[in-house]
């Protein structure tokens, strides 16, 4: 068995409704990070992170188990990790926000086309928080994920391709013109 199927089979055990297979099925999925299973580095990560009451909520740990598996090249470990760092919830095991970090993990999972990170990056451009901030990059970043059907990412895009005289909508590619009114996009 690979060690892909070994997670899976680990991780259904650990969504059983029984509790305690539930917490046999983390420590067997535990058991196979702690041996560099990749798969279950990112599984024990979501784990760590959820309040689902099978373990203790603990993003220092978490964050472990993440970069584990994002340092092996795992794409949802990459984007968890970068969101991780950006958000950092702050009731559960607080770990200290690193924007800089975020952003280089954020990045490798949004250039692997995981629309989570490319929205993600998208807004650290636009505000400018663990990079440059940078109007282009971020509508950049969006694009990209407004194509996978990211809601944020798509209302960002229309907010800011809206006529401010008449509220209809620029078309076109270079020279924008509003559909509605005519008028060119004033940049």
């Amino acid at each position: 068995m690979n060690d892909y199927d070994e997670a899976r089979r680990a991780w259904r055990h650990y969504c059983s409704d029984d509790k305690d297979d539930a917490y046999d099925g983390f420590c067997s999925l535990k058991y196979l990070a702690d041996k560099g299973n990749v798969e279950a580095s990112y599984s024990v990560g979501c784990v760590y992170e959820d309040t689902d009451g099978v373990v203790e909520c603990d993003l220092k740990k978490a964050e472990v188990y993440f970069r584990k598996a994002a340092e092996q090249g795992h794409v949802k470990a990459q984007q968890a990790l970068g969101r991780l760092l950006y958000e950092c919830h702050p009731l559960f095991g607080r770990i200290d926000r690193d924007y800089s970090e975020s952003a280089k993990w954020t990045r490798k999972a949004a250039e692997q086309d995981d629309w989570m990170a490319q929205s993600l990056l998208g807004s650290m451009y636009q505000i400018g928080c663990g990079v440059p901030k940078d109007e282009d990059e971020a509508m950049y970043w969006y694009g990209r994920a407004a194509r996978y059907g990211d809601r944020i990412a798509q209302k960002v895009l229309r907010n800011k391709f809206r006529c401010q005289h008449c509220g209809g909508f620029f078309k076109g590619f270079f020279n924008l013109t509003c559909e509605n009114c005519g008028r060119k996009k004033d940049y």
